[in-house]
């Protein structure tokens, strides 16, 4: 009831996960760079001295023609003079043709401005209070910033009015009591994960010779682990990119989740009969496949990957293949990582396919170690060895990083400023 409860209730809310890029300042997203034109073949730009314009013929009538002003990329506007100024004729030099002196510095242009009123581009200066005379003279555009006090953008709301340039509120410094407490809270954190973990650091980092620390014992704990892993979670995988990014149904598609919400709080458990009488019919009791979990889909992993692939699939104007399966393939990697070590240790399925004691995996040869009541002390870091933490925690931080900072959980009533990268 509660997988069936949490489906209807991400079904109804319009539940996604979307992934947006990292950004260049705080609260910002970053700008759009205007595109850069070829150098040759369709759509190359026109200079002065090569192409149509290049005897002083007329340009059209839409670059220039008693109309609001057109920017362009290397310096210099046309307004009112048949266009000839934009191609090198009169004014700025033209489009692509790079102007003698140091480069011009590259501005975001703001969104136009309602009729009747002066965009705010070209009519507000460096501080939101001058106009530009660089745009009605030909010159390079002029940088500008908000002070002190933020980081003006044409982006932020409010900026595409006369006098109301919003900008970035600036970061508060700490005071030296805020600092205090929050070290004296990470002291405390410290200590207290340190006191409670050393019985299992001090498991992991002893070398006890053991059954449960055996080469054989890992292999049978980590390799069906992986297997059981890269079945369950790819599955889902696919099942999610064609409910989540293909979308058969439209905007009811995350509803076919229902089919497998019974089994989302369900693990091996209530199909262990079953799945132990396939495995005696197969006669595989005993033997090193059957240690192999026997899901064949990883029911959490589905729900979390459709999500993320339906997030994808919405905001995307690229192809299916660059713009919903490679963002949401590390996704996937990092479920199947985590399955992988909830697998590896169990204990309830190998107990019941496996009684040879060649077979046990470390954890079964840690029950039954403390079970036998055996004068030797239990190999406690056993089913964690230390190459096992090194390289999960290595991954996990580097997911952190790149990758799971950048994930954001929306409704349908909610947005998302920034684009997919």
């Amino acid at each position: 009831m509660l997988g069936i409860a949490a489906t209807i209730i991400a079904a109804a809310s319009g539940l996604r996960i979307t992934l947006t890029p990292k950004t260049g300042l705080p609260g910002l997203p970053d700008l759009p760079e205007p595109p850069t034109p070829p150098a040759f073949g369709p759509g190359a730009p026109t200079s002065a001295q090569h192409g149509p314009f290049a005897s002083g013929a007329q340009a059209p009538a839409a670059l220039g023609q008693q109309g609001p002003t057109a920017f362009f990329p290397h310096g210099g506007a046309a307004s009112g003079q048949g266009g000839q100024a934009a191609f090198g004729q009169q004014g700025s030099p033209a489009w692509g043709v790079p102007r003698a002196g140091p480069p011009p510095v590259r501005k975001a242009r703001s969104p136009p401005a309602p009729r009747g009123q002066t965009p705010f581009g070209a009519a507000f200066g460096a501080h939101g209070s001058q106009p530009h005379s660089g745009h009605a003279q030909g010159g390079a555009p002029e940088a500008h910033d908000g002070g002190a006090g933020g980081v003006t953008s044409p982006y932020l709301p409010g900026s595409g009015q006369p006098g109301k340039a919003r900008q970035a509120p600036a970061r508060r410094a700490a005071t030296p009591a805020g600092v205090a407490i929050g070290v004296a809270a990470l002291a405390v954190v410290v200590v207290a994960a340190f006191v409670l973990a050393w019985p299992w650091m001090d498991g992991v980092l002893a070398s006890r010779a053991g059954a449960a620390s055996s080469l054989r014992a890992q292999v049978n704990t980590w390799v069906p682990a992986v297997i059981g892993a890269v079945v369950s979670v790819g599955v889902a995988y696919l099942a999610a990119l064609g409910i989540g990014g293909l979308r058969p149904l439209g905007r009811a598609s995350e509803w076919l989740l229902l089919i497998f919400a019974p089994w989302l709080f369900v693990g091996a458990g209530p199909f262990s009969v079953a799945n132990w009488q396939n495995v005696r019919n197969l006669g595989l009791i005993d033997t090193f496949p059957a240690l192999i979990p026997p899901l064949l889909v990883s029911v959490p992993a589905l729900l979390v990957l459709t999500l993320l692939c339906k997030g994808l699939a919405e905001r995307t104007d690229r192809d299916f293949f660059s713009g919903v399966f490679l963002p949401s393939l590390p996704m996937a990697g990092i479920l199947a990582g985590a399955v992988t070590l909830v697998n590896a240790h169990d204990v309830q399925w190998p107990l019941l396919v496996v009684q040879h004691t060649d077979l046990f995996t470390a954890p079964v040869a840690q029950m039954a170690q403390v079970g036998g009541f055996s004068r030797a002390a239990a190999d406690i870091g056993a089913a964690t060895p230390l190459v096992v933490v090194a390289v999960g925690l290595a991954v996990l931080v580097t997911a952190q990083l790149l990758y799971l900072d950048r994930l954001a959980v929306t409704t349908k009533d909610s947005r998302v400023r920034t684009p997919v990268s």
